[in-house]
Formats: structure tokens, sequence, C-alpha cells
């Protein structure tokens, strides 16, 4: 695949959020490798031209990658702190679903290449409950695999940051209600390797791509609950221990 069809594929991703369009087909050739997928990620950040403030971790099922893994950025105009329920969020048509994660608040500026001789928990960390916003305006953008959905921006639509917990308290096991129903439950061993594997992943692949990570930069590890898919109208109630989110969706709006 050359530079320009990569380039074209991260415009159209862009243009099917932008435009609140639902895409029936991924775009041009599905990437089938991490160094193609993060690639158009990377156009696809700099067409948005968006702040990144966080960062998504996920998984590649077949063992690819750093450790399996890849991350998705989480742009200012998506992310969203807790506040007084219902927090109302906005989210994309096509591939839209929540995931219940715990993420980490870095607290200090960590450099590329720095992090590869830091373990995570060396670092000034505070751990949030919080909720994955994901969404992709191509439908069913995950039956495409992994490498597609790291290339469209991780499928990453925002972030809500639920309230700071202590590090013990992320080992409690969290739940999901929508409409009333419980959905999902689980907890951090749900996660390969657990969160801090995770961010350590997630760390290390930000410094192989050169990217530095700024003090406040927010880092999902990844789903303890599952994927759960959200309508229109859509209520939502997190809760793990005595901590709980709960969210109303609109559906149509949104990065």
């Amino acid at each position: 695949m050359s530079g320009e069809r990569e380039r074209w594929i991260a415009a159209a991703l862009v243009a099917g959020r932008r435009n609140h369009d639902v895409l029936e087909v991924f775009p041009g050739t599905v990437p089938r490798d991490l160094v193609t997928a993060e690639l158009i990620q990377e156009h696809a950040i700099e067409v948005l031209g968006e702040r990144i403030v966080g960062w998504k971790v996920g998984l590649i099922p077949n063992g690819e990658g750093d450790a399996g893994r890849f991350v998705g950025p989480v742009f200012d105009i998506s992310i969203v702190d807790d506040g007084a329920p219902p927090l109302i969020v906005q989210m994309p048509r096509g591939d839209t679903f929540l995931e219940v994660e715990w993420i980490a608040e870095l607290l200090t500026d960590l450099e590329p290449m720095s992090v590869v001789s830091i373990a995570p928990d060396e670092l000034p960390i505070r751990w949030h409950l919080g909720v994955e916003l994901c969404g992709s305006a191509v439908a069913d953008l995950r039956r495409y695999g992994p490498f597609a959905v790291c290339a469209d921006l991780g499928i990453n639509a925002g972030l809500v940051v639920g309230p700071a917990v202590s590090a013990s308290e992320c080992t409690a096991r969290a739940e999901i209600e929508i409409d009333g129903t419980l959905v999902g439950e689980g907890d951090v061993g749900r996660i390969p390797g657990g969160i801090g594997s995770a961010l350590a992943a997630g760390l290390q692949i930000l410094s192989r791509r050169g990217r530095r990570v700024a003090a406040g930069t927010f880092i999902a590890t990844g789903t303890v609950t599952g994927a759960h898919p959200v309508h229109d109208g859509a209520t939502v109630r997190v809760r793990s221990g005595r901590r709980e989110l709960r969210l109303g969706i609109e559906i149509g709006a949104g990065l």
C-alpha cells in the first residue's frame, strides 16, 4: 500500500466521523499488519488536527505487535469528566459500544524512550474508574480485525474519567447495567497480564512511535466487563465497590 492510499483511507475514516455518516464497508484496503495500521492512524490524527489528551490500549488476539497490543488516541474534544449524574455523552453512528476500564492518569512527563526501563509501578499514577466510548463510522468495524480497529483511531470516540481510586480498589469487581439490566461484570483478571502489563505495553508502543507522554495524560488499560452495544437514549450505570458512574447516551453526534 502506498503512502497516498494510506492517507486516503485515513481521510475517509475521519470524514465519516465528522459527517456522522455510516460507512457500510471499510474504505480501501484493510490493513494486514500493525505497521500499516499505525501509519493510517498517524495520518488520521494529522487530518483530525485535535489535541491528544490520552490513549487507549487494545488487544491483538494473535499476539502480533508489542505484546499483542495497539494504542489509539483520545482527543481533547472527546474526553468528558465525571459530573452530576446522569452525564450525557454523545457517540457516533456505526460500530458503537461501551467498555468499563481502569484508567491511569500520569502525574509526570515521559520523554520518548524513557519508559523502556521504567516499570509501571515506579511511575507516579492516579487511577480512575472510567468508561471508554467506543465508536467508528464503519459499520461493524471489528469484523475486519484488530489492525482495522487500530487504523480507525483505535475505535475510540471518547473517555469518561470517573472518580480517582486507590490502586487496591482497581482489583474490585466492576459491573455495568444498561436500561436497568446487568449486561457485564468482571475484574482485572480479564486483562492479559493485568492493568500494569497493559499500561507498560501502551507506554512502550508510544515510546517506539516517538510520542512524548505529558503529565495529565490518561491511558485506558482495557475492558474488565466486555464490549456492550448501546442505543440512542440508553441509560447506563457502572459500579465498582462504592464507586459509581451514570450515563445517558445520545447516538448520532460526537467524534
